[in-house]
C-alpha cells in the first residue's frame, strides 16, 4: 500500500502467478511473503492487487494515477522520486471495470478483438463526460508501451457470466499491448477460479493496518485537523499529538473496535 507522501506499507504476496504456458495458464505456487507496493510494481508490469473492502485498493489506483498524471503534464520525475520507477511520461488509464461490464452488457458478443471494444469504450467513455478525443488518441501510447492501465474492481461486476466476459477482455489486452504495465484491483472472494487473470499477472494481497501503521495514520490525521483549525505552529502539534495519543489508546482499550481500526475505511470512520 503507497501513502501520500512516498509513505510505504507493506503488501502481502497472495503466492499464487498466472503465467501463459502455450495455449494453457498454469499456476505457479511460489512462497508467501510480504513486500513494499514500491517493491511489487518493480518486479511485477502486471499485477494483481487482492482485499477486503475499505483495505485501499481503489485509493492506491488514484494515488498511482495522480502520481503518472503529474509526470506527463509537468515532465518531473515523481514516480521515480516517490516510487522508484523509471516510468515518467507514461500515460495512466484509470477505470472501473464495472462502467466496461456495463457497456459489454449493451453490446452483442460479435467476435471483435477485446482490445478493440477496449478502445471504443474508452472513446465512449470520455465523450460522455464532454471530453472529445479522435477514435485513435490512445494508440501510440497503448502499442509504444507508454500506458499503464489501472483497471478497478473485477469483482464488482456482480453478474458471473459477465464478469468471466470482461476477465477475458482484460486478458486480451497485455496480447495487444504487452509492453504497457498492468495493475487490476478485485476483493479476495470476488477473483473466483473463472474470473481469474491468466495473462502472467503476479498476484498480491494488501495486509491489514499494524499497530504502527494505526498509530502513523491517527497521527498524520489529527495533524492535518488540528493545521487546518489553528494554523501551523506548536499549539497545532501540541493538540494533535494529545488527540492522537487519547484515540489509540481508547482503540487499543477495546478490543472489538480494533478489530475494525485494521481496516483503513473503518479506521477513518473512528477517525471523524
Amino acid at each position: 500500500r503507497s501513502l501520500p507522501g512516498g509513505g510505504q506499507a507493506g503488501a502481502r504476496m497472495a503466492g499464487r502467478m498466472a503465467e501463459s504456458d502455450g495455449e494453457a495458464a498454469r499456476l505457479e505456487v511460489r512462497e508467501t511473503g510480504e513486500i513494499s507496493v514500491n517493491q511489487a510494481l518493480a518486479e511485477h508490469r502486471r499485477l494483481v492487487v487482492l482485499g477486503d473492502p475499505g483495505c485501499g485498493k481503489t485509493t492506491l489506483l488514484r494515488y498511482l494515477a495522480l502520481r503518472y498524471a503529474r509526470d506527463v503534464a509537468e515532465g518531473s520525475e515523481h514516480l521515480r522520486g516517490e516510487l522508484g520507477l523509471a516510468e515518467s511520461g507514461t500515460l495512466p488509464i484509470l477505470l472501473p471495470l464495472r462502467l466496461l461490464a456495463r457497456f459489454l452488457g449493451e453490446q452483442r458478443d460479435d467476435g471483435t478483438e477485446g482490445h478493440v471494444v477496449f478502445l471504443r469504450f474508452l472513446v465512449r467513455l470520455l465523450a460522455n463526460q464532454r471530453i472529445a478525443v479522435p477514435e485513435n488518441f490512445f494508440d501510440d501510447w497503448l502499442h509504444g508501451g507508454r500506458a499503464v492501465l489501472l483497471l478497478d474492481g473485477l469483482d464488482e461486476v456482480a453478474d458471473a457470466a459477465l464478469r468471466r466476459r470482461v476477465a477475458r477482455r482484460v486478458d486480451a489486452l497485455p496480447r495487444a499491448y504487452p509492453g504497457c504495465r498492468y495493475v487490476v484491483t478485485s476483493r479476495i472472494v470476488g477473483y473466483t477460479e473463472s474470473s481469474q487473470l491468466a495473462a502472467g499477472y503476479a498476484t498480491t494481497t494488501v495486509r491489514d493496518f499494524s499497530l504502527a501503521d494505526l498509530r502513523r495514520f491517527l497521527a498524520q490525521w489529527h495533524r492535518l485537523i488540528a493545521i487546518g483549525q489553528m494554523g501551523p505552529g506548536d499549539s497545532a502539534e501540541t493538540a494533535a499529538a494529545q488527540q492522537s495519543e487519547q484515540l489509540l489508546a481508547a482503540i487499543e482499550a477495546n478490543e472489538r473496535v480494533r478489530e475494525l481500526a485494521i481496516n483503513p475505511l473503518l479506521l477513518t470512520v473512528i477517525a471523524l
